[in-house]
């Protein structure tokens, strides 16, 4: 990404934290740019995940079939976005 930017450039990235994925490319990133995070970058994506996490507790975990389908998890599904300056 750093040869591919011109000097004023931006990266607009969006990725699910997926554990400690995320804060390692991150750490890894810092050596060349600014991050800037964001979790609520857009009104209606926000709301749907605000409602997602809603019905998640409201049916708890046995709602999900035995493979995850129908399983919310933010660490996976919800993306978030990065800014690299």
């Amino acid at each position: 990404l750093d040869t591919l930017l011109a000097g004023s450039g931006r990266a607009l990235i969006f990725q699910p934290p997926r554990g400690d994925t995320m804060r390692k490319f991150c750490d890894l990133a810092q050596d060349k740019f600014e991050i800037e995070r964001s979790d609520e970058y857009s009104p209606r994506v926000h709301a749907i995940h605000l409602s997602l996490l809603d019905a998640a507790q409201a049916s708890g975990p046995a709602a999900a079939s035995s493979d995850g389908a129908g399983a919310y998890d933010p660490d996976i599904h919800y993306p978030v976005l990065l800014v690299l300056k």
